[in-house]
Order: C-alpha cells, then sequence, then structure tokens
C-alpha cells in the first residue's frame, strides 16, 4: 500500500516536471500564427514595435483618449523583414511567439536609473502583409497624429471654417442618423452615428447634404432630409 502511493506521489511529481516543461518549450515553426493589429514604436528604440489592437473610438474623441484605448498585443521583431516599412499601418503578421525577458521603459528622474526587466511576448515575424480591412475614421486620425512621432499637442483635423447655419437631427425610425464621409450613399464611409434631436454647425452643402461639425476630431455629411434647420 506504502508503495502504491510512492508511485503516485512519483507519477504526479513527473506529470508537473512534464507540463512545466511543454509550457517552457520554445514553439516550433509548425506553431506559427496568424495575428492582425497596428504597428506601433514600442518606446525603446526605433528597431522596437509593438503589435496594437486597434482602438475602439466613441464620438468626439481625441488621438489621446483614443490612444489610452489601444491595447499592446506583443513586441514584434524580424531579421529578414524590414518592420519599419509597415509603421503606423494595419498589418497580418504570421509568426511564432514566445516569452522572453525584456527590458520596460520607465521614467527616469533621479540617476543612476537601473533597467527593470519583466518577461513579455515576442513574435519571430516570418511574413508580413497591409491588411486589407478598412479602419473607422477616428482610428485614421489616431494614426495620423502617432505617425507624427508622439507629438505633444495633435493638431485637429478640421480647420476653422465660417458656419453657415445649424441644424437638428430630425426623428427617424432608429433614432439614428449616419454621417458620411462623402456626401453621396453608396462608396461612401459611415465615420459616425447622431442620435436624433442632436444640434450641429453646419459649414458647407451639396446636393441635399449638409457638412456638419461633429466633434474636434469629427466631420462628415448628413441628409438634409434627416435634419431640421435651427
Amino acid at each position: 500500500m506504502k508503495s502504491f502511493r510512492i508511485l503516485i506521489v512519483i507519477l504526479i511529481i513527473i506529470g508537473v516536471l512534464v507540463s512545466i516543461l511543454l509550457l517552457r518549450r520554445p514553439l516550433t515553426p509548425s506553431e506559427i500564427i496568424e495575428d492582425e493589429g497596428i504597428l506601433l514604436g514600442a518606446g525603446t528604440g526605433r528597431n522596437v514595435l509593438h503589435l496594437v489592437e486597434p482602438p475602439l473610438c466613441q464620438r468626439g474623441d481625441g488621438p489621446r483618449e483614443i490612444a489610452k484605448r489601444a491595447s499592446k498585443k506583443f513586441i514584434v521583431e524580424s531579421k529578414n523583414i524590414e518592420l519599419l516599412r509597415y509603421q503606423y499601418q494595419l498589418v497580418k503578421v504570421w509568426g511564432s511567439l514566445k516569452k522572453e525577458k525584456r527590458e520596460r521603459p520607465v521614467i527616469c528622474i533621479k540617476a543612476p536609473c537601473p533597467p527593470i526587466y519583466e518577461d513579455q511576448l515576442v513574435m519571430n515575424v516570418e511574413k508580413i502583409e497591409i491588411s486589407n480591412k478598412v479602419l473607422s475614421y477616428c482610428q485614421e486620425v489616431y494614426l495620423r497624429w502617432m505617425g507624427k512621432e508622439y507629438s505633444i499637442e495633435a493638431t485637429p483635423i478640421i480647420e476653422n471654417q465660417p458656419i453657415l447655419f445649424s441644424i437638428k437631427i430630425a426623428e427617424t425610425p432608429t433614432g439614428l442618423v449616419s454621417v458620411k464621409s462623402e456626401p453621396r450613399t453608396i462608396g461612401t464611409e459611415e465615420i459616425e452615428k447622431v442620435r436624433a434631436g442632436q444640434k450641429f454647425d453646419v459649414v458647407d452643402e451639396s446636393n441635399g447634404w449638409y457638412k456638419i461639425k461633429c466633434g474636434n476630431y469629427c466631420e462628415g455629411w448628413v441628409k438634409s432630409q434627416d435634419t431640421v434647420k435651427e
């Protein structure tokens, strides 16, 4: 009976050791994974890049607010591909993931500042291509801002334009009205949805469409029939 218990304990220990070895073993080429995201600098050198989840947007957001919701997936690196060519773009990547001790960027107030290391996921990229997925209007704004080398002040997309008049969004069956990037229904991107009762300034009009300012970083076109002049 005692020997049986000892055997059970030995088998459990062996099982735990095997599990640890499997978890820590390097990924093999057969374990290539595919992922998608925005390629951005990691803040620790020009050759260190992060794959970032395209951030979700809310109406009226500026780039700083959008950036807070851009969660990092993992570090990307490659010996054969010039990844910097794809920076600030939405890409698809293929490669193997591993966990490594990497230096974490810190703000140093008083020297000496010893480096801080932590476990981070790193992908060795074997293939990369530009994604054909269309980003939303505010995600494009965010990328243009990030492309200015983390400028302290982001310039609003909308320049000062004379206000023609003001409108209020009329009641619709859904209570929502689409804001389009161009004054037409087909072949144009929906950049926002506005609610019935909301009021906006009109800066241009064209063939039954009004161009409205829907935030510091948002402007687009709504059908005049879905609005009421104030």
